[in-house]
This record gives structure tokens, sequence and C-alpha cells, in this order.
């Protein structure tokens, strides 16, 4: 695996690691965000299956790490995913464009580009970065979702990547706090707001994720479950907010926080995540639960190396 540094060079893996060894192990273990595409309810499987096959591995060129298609290992991936290819997805050429007379190839990078340094905090501070803003961004474009339910707005800076990504996409906005944490002042509020294409549940208008009237939007055809993206970055219980999207239908979920055993910013985000669930043993039952429930779980790829990536 190569990654794209900052002037669009590229430098092996293996390099970075010398340079900066804590900088590595943040990339293979820390808090990786990731896509699962869960099964629909039809095929759930609710007993475990006692699955004798060999499980596959993956590895990649020049990057020292071994990603095992089972639970029980630090890094774990089921089927196939837009985020297994996202580095090709990017650097794809899209669109030809003429510029000053000049011809050019455009790709989704260049796009990516235009919007993250225009993005509302240049710092987001206590938000999402450059890596996972490029994953939740892929994410919206791959899936074109008729309907991204954020849970965890903080400054916006989320919020204004989704629209970003889909000017006609239905986005809920839900955050419990009326104004963001780690004084980034006033939260970015999607101007398609004011004509009910985005709907903010924050402050006194908050609803949490699990207490939206989702029955009744399904039933009135408000919403279609399959085609609805769910984006958790709230520092809740993310197995038991996953599984509950999964009894209504839901068949995309992205989660921010994606921590290893033993970190996390809160009580529940530090026993609840993907990674925790499907690496630790005293999670058995659940992560095998939901490892058999999904068609596929793939951690983003760290494009931007966390060594630069902590700088933006």
């Amino acid at each position: 695996m190569l990654v794209l540094l900052k002037d669009g060079r590229e430098r092996k893996c293996n390099e970075i690691i010398k340079s900066d060894h804590d900088s590595y192990m943040q990339v293979m273990n820390y808090n990786q965000i990731c896509y699962l595409e869960l099964l629909p309810i039809p095929q759930w499987n609710v007993e475990l299956e006692n699955i004798q096959s060999v499980p596959k591995t993956k590895t990649w060129p020049n990057w020292p790490a071994v990603a095992h298609e089972e639970i029980g290992h630090p890094l774990s991936f089921k089927g196939e995913s837009f985020f297994d290819i996202a580095r090709e997805l990017y650097l794809k050429p899209e669109q030809y464009s003429h510029t000053n007379g000049n011809g050019n190839w455009t790709t989704l990078m260049d796009e990516f580009i235009d919007v993250y340094k225009n993005r509302p905090d240049p710092v987001n501070m206590c938000g999402i970065r450059i890596n996972h803003a490029m994953a939740l961004f892929l994410a919206v474009k791959q899936i074109q979702p008729t309907l991204v339910v954020e849970s965890g707005v903080n400054a916006g800076v989320s919020t204004y990547f989704i629209r970003a990504a889909s000017p006609t996409t239905k986005i809920f906005a839900i955050d419990p706090l009326e104004k963001p944490i780690c004084g980034q002042g006033k939260r970015w509020i999607d101007p398609a707001s004011s004509d009910g294409q985005t709907i903010n549940y924050t402050g006194d208008e908050f609803v949490d994720l699990l207490d939206l009237d989702w029955v009744g939007m399904i039933d009135r055809k408000e919403i279609d479950p399959e085609k609805t993206l769910v984006f958790i970055d709230d520092h809740l219980h993310a197995y038991k907010r996953t599984v509950s999207m999964m009894k209504l239908g839901i068949r995309h979920v992205v989660i921010e926080d994606n921590y290893k055993n033993g970190e996390g910013a809160t009580r529940q985000d530090k026993r609840s995540t993907p990674k925790q669930i499907f690496s630790g043993h005293e999670y058995g039952v659940e992560g095998a639960w939901l490892f058999q429930n999904i068609v596929a779980y793939t951690e983003f790829p760290p494009i931007v190396p966390p060594i630069m990536a902590k700088a933006f």
C-alpha cells in the first residue's frame, strides 16, 4: 500500500515507519473510521453458525499488516467495499475539463481538495479531520443516499462534507448541544436547512438517533432504509446503535470513532466499537453475531499518514 502525501508525491509506508514509529502504530490500530454494509433483515442468521472454512487474509506490498476475514484479530475485514479501493477511486481520472485553453483530467481528489480547503473550521479541534473527512465524503459519493442521519454534529464540519458530497440528499443533523465544544465558536448550519433539506435536531430540538420516528417515516414512505446512510460520531454505544439500525432495515453505517481495545473518549466507546467487538475475546458472542450479519466491514485506509494528518 502506498500513501498520498500533501504535494501529491508517493512514498512507501516503510519510510514513514522509520521516521515516526508512533504514527505507524496509529495507522495500524488506533481509530480508523469504518464502513459496515448490513444484511437485510430477511437474511439475518439468528443463530451463530460454526463455520469451518479457512478464513481469508489480506496483505499489502511494503506494509507489514495482515487483515483477517474473521474475528479475534486486531485488524479484521469482511467482504469488499468502496473503502477497499478508496485510493484508486480518489485518483482515477473522471472528468475532462478545459481551463485557460488547456485540457486536464480531474479526479475525485481534486474535488475533495477544493471542498476541504474551504471547510468552515480549518482546525476542527474536536471533530473530523482529513482522513475521516475523505472517508465520509467518499461514502456519500459511492452510496448516493437519499438520507444521511448524522448522530454527533459538534461544529457542523461533517455536515459540511456530507452536503458537499451530495447537494440533493436529505440530512438529519443530531446533537444534544446548542453550541460546539472545544471553544469552536459558531456551528456551521447547512444553508439547505432553510428549505427543510437538512433538519437540525440540536439543542432544544434534540431527538436522539434511536428516538426518531423511524417506523412512522418508513411506513409513510418518507424515507427508504435501504438508501439511508447513518453516520455515527456520538461516542455512545456503537454496537447497540448499529444493531438498532439493523432492526429497522438500514443497510449502510459509517462509524467515525472506531477505537481499538482500551481506547476511547467515553466509557461507552471504550467497549462498543466494531474494532473492539471484533478483536476482543470478551465480546466473542456479540462480535460473532455482528460479523455473521454484515455483508462488508472495512476500515478506511490512511491515505494521508497520521504524521501529516494531525496537521490537517
